[in-house]
């Protein structure tokens, strides 16, 4: 049987190295309608963003073969026009990452309660479709290396 894909589904990647995190708010988020495929490191996170589409990128920034912001300096070089969301578990690296720099729409600190994802993706669908019209994507600045 042939299924259709419905466009109008959020497609979401959530990369964490902590299994009971990804399977948590695996189920959260299709729950709440989203399309979701999981990474547990950085390059599997790279290689799916290579193949597919996603609208955004939920990413830990401790894993344990890249750090995410530099995963988010590769996608940014590579032109991946996708919304990211870091976590962490570190509450002193927020002050630290550049968010404007590298086009990030929130950074939330673990542990995450489910409204507190589900209210930073609704603002970051919010942000993606009133800027959807311009010309230049929402997430694209100069990024230095």
């Amino acid at each position: 049987m042939c299924r259709s894909i419905d466009m109008s589904i959020k497609k979401i990647l959530l990369v964490d190295d902590d299994e009971s995190f990804l399977e948590t708010f695996h189920g959260i988020l299709v729950s709440n309608g989203y399309f979701v495929e999981t990474a547990n490191t950085g390059r599997k996170a790279l290689s799916k963003l290579t193949t597919a589409e996603f609208d955004v990128l939920i990413l830990d920034v401790v894993l344990p073969d890249l750090r995410g912001d530099e995963l988010v300096r590769e996608l940014r070089l590579m032109n991946k026009d996708i919304g990211i969301i870091l976590v962490t578990g570190f509450s002193y690296l927020q002050r630290c990452i550049n968010t404007i720099e590298l086009g990030l729409l929130e950074i939330l600190i673990k542990p995450i309660e489910p409204p507190e994802i589900l209210g930073a993706l609704e603002l970051a669908f919010d942000k993606i479709d009133s800027e959807f019209s311009h010309t230049q994507s929402p997430f694209r600045s100069s990024v230095t290396i």
